[in-house]
């Protein structure tokens, strides 16, 4: 299951990098760089490599989203960053719904 969990990384990454490249952001060999790379990410399990990819790919989504003008730039990159901070507290405060009730450190 947690293989099919870090996967959902890579099917995550296919449209996005898809999308950069049908649009014109990225050329061809970036995108098979990309691709690779959200492979090497789904497998290397670190948190927070897996945190990077994801600041990555919302600096990129910003910045197809802004073409080259840097203040909508800024103004969306924030804007995601809010966001992304209101996701994740609310994913703080829902998960404790849903955690089993066995301890995994319970010794006896």
């Amino acid at each position: 299951m947690k293989t099919l969990i870090r996967f959902s990384i890579v099917l995550l990454a296919i449209p996005v990098v898809l999308r950069m490249l049908f649009s014109g952001v990225i050329s061809i060999d970036t995108t098979m760089i990309l691709l690779l790379l959200s492979v090497f990410v789904a497998a290397a399990g670190k948190g927070i490599i897996r945190i990077l990819a994801a600041f990555i790919g919302l600096y990129y989504f910003a910045k197809e989203i802004s073409g080259s003008n840097t203040q909508i730039f800024n103004n969306v990159f924030s804007s995601l960053l809010a966001l992304t901070i209101i996701l994740f507290g609310l994913f703080v405060m829902i998960k404790p719904l849903f955690k089993s009730s066995v301890r995994k450190t319970d010794f006896r």
